[in-house]
């Protein structure tokens, strides 16, 4: 993992620090005297005040380098502190837009609160949220969504060490298919033999009911940390 990012301070930086490395190497390539002629005081000065800023902009060159891992450190620790997660599967945006109200609800209740997309979500990123609150539509004839079918085989293809995770879940579907809400099933099961837990029982809504909406946002506003 790189510890900086090469923004244009740094590249400023690098080029003063290569053309000082010519420079030596020019003077020593050199041989004998350098001056002709005893420069005017006044050059003197000036010289000596270019080279006191150069030697200036090198200091604080070289400590940006020092002090932005510590920066970095401190952001990486701010991310990695998450109160909860709200993870959706979308088909048509139906169930990402149902996040962000989800979101909106839950942001006093869960200050560091995280969305994501299914297909950015790893075992690891479940069990360090102990909280996550899954929306997950269902494509075709029961099948995942395009962006969650890694996801439904790599990592709902066995059951993973979640006992510490909480989980609620909204199922999103259309009674018209015979595999009605069938992704979200599957994955309600999967949680629950992984050693999930519930907060309260998977809703299922059908061809986006207003009513089992609703229910959704009553009972995830009863959660909190």
């Amino acid at each position: 993992m790189m510890l900086f990012h090469w923004n244009s301070k740094r590249v400023n930086g690098t080029l003063l620090l290569i053309l000082s490395v010519i420079a030596l190497g020019l003077a020593y390539w050199n041989e004998g005297p350098w001056l002709v002629a005893t420069p005017m005081s006044d050059r003197i000065s000036l010289a000596i005040g270019v080279a006191a800023v150069y030697l200036a902009t090198l200091g604080w060159f070289l400590a940006s380098f020092s002090s932005t891992p510590s920066k970095a450190s401190g952001k990486l620790a701010l991310q990695a502190r998450v109160d909860a997660r709200v993870i959706y599967a979308t088909e048509t945006g139906f169930a990402k837009e149902l996040s962000q109200q989800t979101v909106s609800r839950l942001r006093k209740s869960f200050p560091n609160l995280e969305m994501l997309p299914i297909d950015a979500v790893s075992i690891d990123s479940l069990a360090n949220a102990s909280t996550v609150f899954f929306i997950a539509s269902t494509a075709g004839e029961g099948e995942p969504p395009g962006h969650a079918v890694d996801f439904s085989l790599e990592v709902m293809g066995r059951p993973q060490p979640l006992t510490s995770l909480r989980y609620a879940l909204l199922a999103l579907g259309d009674s018209s298919y015979d595999e009605y809400c069938a992704f979200g099933r599957q994955l309600d099961q999967w949680l629950q033999s992984s050693g999930a837990s519930r907060m309260f029982k998977t809703i299922d809504v059908d061809d986006g009911d207003d009513k089992a909406v609703n229910q959704w946002f009553s009972e995830v506003a009863k959660i909190h940390a």
